[in-house]
């Protein structure tokens, strides 16, 4: 009886080994940013840049299963579109999104793009330049604007140049701004 007991006792706890399920692991460096296993949603950045947001359903040797899906508003509330489970390897992995960036899961023009509406990106508005371009479009049309309206009123340039100034600001931080961390030396993904 006690052999048997034995046995079993061994038996389930050799099962409770091999059924652990491996990590997904998004590190700088040695620190640990976030981590994924089977259930969890994800969103990365492909080798094609193009964001990819579902659920884990896999992860095994150095490649990940998720599947994709969509909310599509419909006329008796939301709907929920499931696609065909995909395969990603580590290497396909270009970059993961910042803290507080969300890729967008419902169905329209933005859908599998960064939110830019959601209200917990940090300062979306000033970092990406977008304010600062409306600014600077907005201030040119009003001198344009005024010295159309008002008679015997002569084009303000210096309020034009300002105008270009701000806009020219905006592009800058346009272009230097990126809502994620490329995958390379200073971030990477591992497999536990």
């Amino acid at each position: 009886m006690l052999k048997l007991f034995l046995c079993t006792v061994f038996l389930l706890a050799s099962m409770h080994l091999f059924s652990q399920n491996p990590l997904l692991v998004f590190k700088k460096k040695k620190k640990i940013l976030h981590s994924y296993t089977k259930g969890s949603y994800f969103a990365f950045m492909d080798k094609n840049q193009q964001w990819q947001y579902g659920i884990m359903t896999k992860i095994q040797n150095d490649s990940f299963y998720f599947r994709n899906y969509l909310v599509r508003r419909g006329f008796t509330g939301m709907d929920t579109l499931s696609f065909e489970i995909s395969s990603y390897a580590l290497s396909d992995v270009y970059a993961m999104p910042k803290e507080g960036i969300l890729i967008d899961d419902v169905d329209g023009s933005n859908h599998h793009q960064i939110a830019r509406y959601a209200g917990h990106v940090h300062f979306y508005w000033i970092k990406s330049g977008w304010i600062f371009r409306v600014i600077g479009i907005g201030y040119a049309a009003l001198n344009v604007f005024n010295s159309l309206v008002i008679t015997n009123q002569p084009v303000d340039w210096v309020g034009l140049g300002i105008a270009a100034g701000i806009f020219a600001i905006g592009e800058f931080l346009k272009l230097n701004y990126k809502p994620y961390w490329k995958i390379g030396k200073k971030y990477s993904l591992a497999l536990y």
